[in-house]
């Protein structure tokens, strides 16, 4: 009947239907793996658990996402080029990341050929943004989200960018004058991880471990962690 068939349903409903595989995860443990988790391993994959990110951290599995760039090939080739044909040694570490002419082509989306900057909306937004510093193009491909855009923090980091809106640390009834060398270089708005961290430092002496506890419950959008996280904050 139509009811049986539902309660079959039910009972399979959130079950993972296939077997996955992180495309850039790694784990890494002191143990053999087995220990932890069961595995499997077929021809075309290597030794994969059969957690998910979450349930490997609890069991006490440490979850690295390692991300191959084809970009970090054509860089390395183009110097080599560079050396062949005219003798100059690049030093990637000795570039000036605020050259004024690299910024000026940022400034007219000119970044075909960039990673993350290449796409039509990316270079619509980094021409919005107007980059003067390299921190305003790390901040771009920080901001060109889902969530950032939707939240309006996008749009809030342009207006204060060019002086259309007030800059305040991080609002303008409760001034917090220590958090404002950790926003100043992203006009008063958290637009890294690592801003929550050293603000839960500078605000309410966490430390570095336990502040990465907190910005990875915002992270996780846990909301039973945020409440813990909540009154430690206030004590």
């Amino acid at each position: 009947t139509l009811t049986e068939i539902y309660q079959y349903a039910k009972n399979i409903d959130t079950l993972p239907k296939s077997l996955g595989q992180h495309a850039a995860g790694v784990i890494i443990t002191s143990k053999d793996l087995t220990e932890f988790a069961s595995a499997y391993k077929t021809a075309k994959t290597p030794t994969v658990i059969q957690l998910d990110k979450k349930y490997a951290e609890m069991v006490g599995l440490v979850k690295f996402d390692f991300l191959g760039l084809q970009t970090l090939d054509l860089i390395a080739d183009t110097i080599q080029d560079i050396y062949k044909q005219t003798g100059e040694e690049i030093i990637i570490e000795d570039i000036d990341l605020n050259d004024k002419k690299i910024i000026d082509l940022f400034r007219k989306g000119n970044t075909f050929g960039v990673f993350q900057f290449e796409g039509k909306g990316m270079q619509k937004t980094i021409q919005e943004i107007q980059p003067t510093v390299f921190e305003d193009i790390v901040a771009t491909t920080a901001l060109f989200r889902p969530g950032p855009m939707q939240s309006g923090m996008l749009e809030g980091f342009i207006k204060r960018k060019h002086g259309l809106e007030e800059i305040t640390y991080p609002d303008p009834e409760y001034q917090h004058p220590c958090l404002e060398p950790i926003l100043k270089n992203t006009y008063g708005l958290f637009v890294y991880q690592e801003q929550v961290m050293q603000a839960a430092q500078a605000m309410s002496g966490y430390s570095l471990g336990g502040a990465d506890l907190l910005r990875r419950a915002m992270g996780k959008k846990d909301a039973s962690e945020m409440d813990k996280q909540r009154n430690i904050f206030k004590e």
